[in-house]
Formats: structure tokens, sequence, C-alpha cells
């Protein structure tokens, strides 16, 4: 299917059930909000603002289950909860699954970039082999490398025409909200640092948090899943014309997908590691050189002793 048949087939879905997928994202969104809500309101209860995102993300990822689910099933504008109800069975292979591809990711691109940026192409598709043909743990890996093996450049073409709507959509955002006067503020200079890590953020950001977290949430998550899912279906179509793969290829694409695993593994463990001492590390070897860099090095050293609220509020002022 044609890049631009799929955009528009996509925005059809979507304009279609818009109110069915706002109500579904509405608890995700109220949660995430929560955080900046708090941190005006309620200083002293902002702790609380890492449950909700915590709780808000799982929410997110279980209506974005359902949604694919309930679009498999023909289901859009159903009631809310069947449609949580739907994806309720496929939320811990959907973890496992996100959890293999992201040890097999990191192996691959351990390896080399070009690898793994391809293997990434090639795996785009896990999710829907996994919800709407019901593969499991490998197989699901499997199913997608072969749904987009010789159309390469097609999926990542398309893939890529979903990117740039996303930084178009986000994009324009922001300079609406810059010009209106919710943008973000001017940034601070590396002495500032300290100081303004105890200031609490600025009301004008309050309203910038609410129209991105909407924008995320009720325009891009559910046009994203039915933009990708209708790429999916033009995939399973022009794969029915496609040769069965021998028993002999599955095994050496099974093999290379461990291998790629058992590396990623390797390489978590080693940046869990290491990562403390090379920071430490760096910041001795900057101590090293004189002159503007000390700034810089001072700035480090006040980002490793800050709490994460703190350096959350430093980069959202």
């Amino acid at each position: 299917m044609h890049s631009m048949v799929l955009l528009r087939t996509a925005l059809h879905q979507y304009r279609a059930h818009l109110r069915y997928l706002v109500v579904l994202f509405s608890i995700p969104f109220i949660l995430s909000i929560i955080p900046s809500v708090l941190s005006l309101t309620f200083p002293t209860l902002s702790y609380l603002g890492g449950l909700a995102i915590f709780v808000g993300a799982l929410f997110s990822l279980a209506a974005g289950i359902g949604l694919i689910a309930a679009r498999a099933a023909g289901a859009l504008g159903e009631n809310m909860q069947e449609t949580f109800r739907r994806g309720y069975p496929f939320f811990i292979p959907f973890l496992t699954v996100v959890g293999i591809n992201l040890f097999i990711a990191l192996g691959s691109y351990t390896l080399l970039i070009i690898p793994g940026f391809v293997l990434s192409v090639l795996l785009s598709q896990i999710i829907f082999t996994l919800i709407v043909d019901g593969k499991k743990g490998l197989s699901a890996f499997l199913s997608s490398w072969q749904l987009v093996y010789g159309r390469f450049w097609q999926v990542l073409g398309r893939l890529a025409l979903l990117w740039i709507v996303t930084i178009l959509v986000v994009s324009i955002t922001m300079l609406i909200l810059s010009l209106l006067g919710f943008g973000p503020a001017p940034s601070l200079g590396i002495r500032e640092l300290s100081d303004f890590a105890r200031v609490q953020t600025p009301a004008r950001v309050l309203p910038a948090a609410l129209v991105l977290a909407a924008i995320k949430l009720f325009v891009l998550t559910p046009f994203s899943i039915l933009f990708l899912f209708e790429l999916y279906q033009s995939l399973k179509i022009s794969a029915e014309d496609l040769p069965q793969l021998t028993e002999g290829s599955l095994k050496k694409r099974r093999t290379f997908l461990i291998i790629c695993g058992i590396i990623g593994v390797i390489s978590l463990l080693i940046l869990i590691i290491f990562s403390r001492v090379l920071f430490n590390y760096a910041i001795q070897a900057l101590e090293l050189f004189g002159g503007p860099n000390r700034d810089f090095v001072q700035a480090l050293t006040t980002l490793r002793a800050l709490s994460p609220e703190q350096i959350q509020i430093i980069f959202t002022r």
C-alpha cells in the first residue's frame, strides 16, 4: 500500500473514532499531568508524581495493546472496559517480547550500527505479530522478519513518514506555545545550575505540559498505532505470495537473534557496572584542564549530587 494511502486510511480511522480514542486514553492523560499539578499546588506531595507517572505508563500501555486488539477484531468504538479486557491477555507477553527486543537491539547495535539499524526495521512488526497473529517469544520476531524481508526500503520509508509527521506535529505545537508565551524559559548558565535546582517549576510550564500530554496521548499515540496497523495489514497481504522459509533458514535467523540477545545482556551488565566508574573518571579527566572547562566540571559534579526530581526541574524550566 502506498505511503499516502496508509496515511489517509489511518487518518480516516482516527477521525471516525476520535471520541472513542479520547475516552480510551483519558486515564493515562490525567495521571501524566499529576506531577506538574502537584509541583505547583502541593509541593510537599511531589513525590507522588513518580507513582502517578508509573501507573499512567501502565494504563497507556494497556490502552495501546487494547487498541491494537480492538482494531484487529474490527471493534473500534466499543466501550473502554471491553478494549482493556481485550488487551489484558497480551500484557505480560508484550512486556516479555519488548524485553527480549531490548536485549536483541542492544546486542545488534553493539556489533555494528548498520546491522543494528537493519535488524530494528526487520523486527518493527513484532507487536502486531504477537497481538494479531498470536505468536509468542522468538516466533513473533521471526514472523516480523519474514513480513519485512524483501520490503525493507518500503517499510523504512513508511516508518520515516510517520516519524516526520510526529516531528511536525510536535514542532508546530511547541511553536504555538512559544508564541503564546508558554514555551521553555531561557536557558540557564552553568553557574546558576545549583541555585535553580532549589526553585519550583514556574506556573507557565503547566499549560504547556497539559497541551503536550494531550497531543501525545490523544493524537500521536493512537494515530501512530492505527498507521502502523495499516502498515502491518499491507505487509500481511503482500506476504501471501512469498515462499515459505526452510527450516534451515529459520534456524539461522533464530540463532542470530539469540546471539544478539546474549551480547545485549552482557553489554547491559558491563554498562551498569562501569557507568559510575566511567562518569567519575570523566570528571577527574576534565579537572586536568583549566579555563572554561572548570564550569562544566562543576556543573557535572552538581548534577551528580542532585536528586532525579531536582534534575527534572532543571530541564523542564
